[in-house]
């Protein structure tokens, strides 16, 4: 056997005499355990326990299995670990995260020794230890182990950490290559989609899905800022799109289902990404993909926004009506919003809030975050059109909209100086070559 495909596990863990150990296309399948480690968080148990990695390497435990510790161990409130967390609810992963109420109560790495009996996520935080004030994050890394009461088959994909449903929702033997596009790349294209995966190799955490989740996104995990981690899982999910041979681009597709769906995960929970500025922007593609990929009914219908007005992205996209002329503009932050006139009427445009907020949806091009929510979004809408998803996505002002705004944003004048708020070159090229 290759030991090299043992290098996920610490050796000093291993229980070589008992059970099996088999290694399903470089991942651990199966082994027995007395501890398992990733990411920088170890969880050791009473004794060994058969024990595996799913398609994206994360570990699950056959058990009831009784966890005696958790490495780094909670100290002074921080290092917190949680079993299967709730939405939008206090967390004890560190207690001094912003906009939060720290519920020491549900930290169960100071529950030692913690009997597991049903399948369950147990979320494990590493602390930062330097600065954390203003919007700087509290946690630099959260880690999951499933608890499950029977042996998933190789391959599978972790089932979502939020709430207290582990099915097993698939297999990277289920993906569907064929949906994924195989263009030639374009001027700011990845040179190498393996190592692109690595961006997506940890959990992305939606437990917070207000404005206030950003101090809930550890720093190695993901961007704090919508704006940032829509830009990335752009920039992936438009990676796919690539002629690059499928045994490329597997870490990265399975990396991008697993956050797909762990985001509908917590929409199964009820979850809403309201439209907020550039907070909330990004989620609803990777689950759509997800959803396609294991061609999963039950994920896709999150994905038509006529059944399911969730994600910010069609929250924030409408068409014109006169309800939208006659409602007097109600000022952000002293920044100008211009009325809506007749003439304008049909038109597909876009507002900050527009869904729970169309009085302060303004006309003008520069009114406030429409890059800062456009510049990451495009990605996105490109990837839908590639992958022809336009009808499940279910919401036509979004593509109509975007199309104008590519027509005023990719102007080289216009992009100039924007940076993160701007087309990125990658996207801007994709376009320009392919829609």
């Amino acid at each position: 056997m290759n030991m090299q495909l043992l290098k996920r596990l610490p050796l000093t863990t291993l229980s070589f005499a008992a059970l099996f150990l088999t290694c399903f296309q470089g991942t651990l399948f199966a082994a027995t355990a007395s501890s398992v480690e990733r990411f920088g968080v170890t969880w050791t148990f009473d004794r060994a326990y058969e024990v595996g990695q799913f398609a994206n390497g994360d570990w699950w435990v056959l058990g009831p299995v009784t966890i005696t510790e958790i490495s780094p161990a909670s100290v002074d409130d921080k290092n917190g670990s949680m079993i299967n967390p709730a939405l939008n609810k206090n967390l004890a992963f560190d207690t001094r995260m912003q906009r939060d109420t720290f519920d020491a109560e549900a930290n169960v790495a100071t529950q030692l020794p913690l009997k597991v009996t049903k399948p369950s996520s147990i979320l494990s935080a590493i602390s930062l230890v330097e600065d954390t004030t203003r919007d700087n994050p509290q946690l630099d890394t959260i880690s999951i182990l499933t608890v499950l009461t029977e042996k998933p088959a190789a391959g599978s994909f972790r089932p979502p950490y939020q709430g207290d449903d582990k099915t097993i929702l698939g297999n990277k033997a289920d993906l569907n290559y064929d949906i994924l596009r195989k263009l030639e790349p374009v001027e700011g294209a990845p040179e190498d989609l393996v190592a692109l995966a690595e961006k997506f190799d940890r959990p992305y955490i939606e437990l917070k899905l207000g404005w206030t989740g950003r101090y809930t996104h550890p720093k190695s995990n993901q961007p704090a800022y919508g704006r940032e981690l829509a830009h990335r899982l752009g920039y992936g999910l438009l990676a796919l799109q690539l002629n690059v041979p499928d045994e490329q681009k597997e870490a990265l597709y399975i990396n991008l289902v697993q956050i797909g769906i762990d985001i509908y995960g917590a929409a199964r929970l009820g979850g809403k990404w309201n439209a907020d500025g550039g907070h909330n922007q990004g989620r609803k593609m990777p689950m759509l993909l997800a959803g396609l990929a294991l061609d999963n009914k039950e994920i896709l219908k999150y994905a038509n926004a006529e059944a399911y007005m969730i994600f910010q992205e069609d929250q924030q996209t409408f068409y014109v009506e006169q309800k939208h002329v006659d409602t007097p503009r109600r000022e952000i932050r002293n920044r100008r919003l211009d009325p809506y006139t007749p003439e304008m009427i049909g038109k597909a445009e876009w507002g900050i809030r527009n869904y729970n907020e169309p009085d302060r949806s303004g006309s003008n091009w520069g009114a406030y975050y429409r890059t800062v929510s456009g510049a990451p979004t495009i990605t996105h809408v490109l990837v839908a059109h590639l992958m022809g998803v336009e009808e499940i996505w279910n919401h036509p002002p979004l593509f109509e909209y975007y199309d104008r705004y590519f027509e005023v944003e990719s102007e080289p004048e216009v992009r100039k100086g924007k940076g993160t708020n701007g087309i990125q070159t990658f996207t801007l090229n994709m376009w320009n070559a392919y829609r």
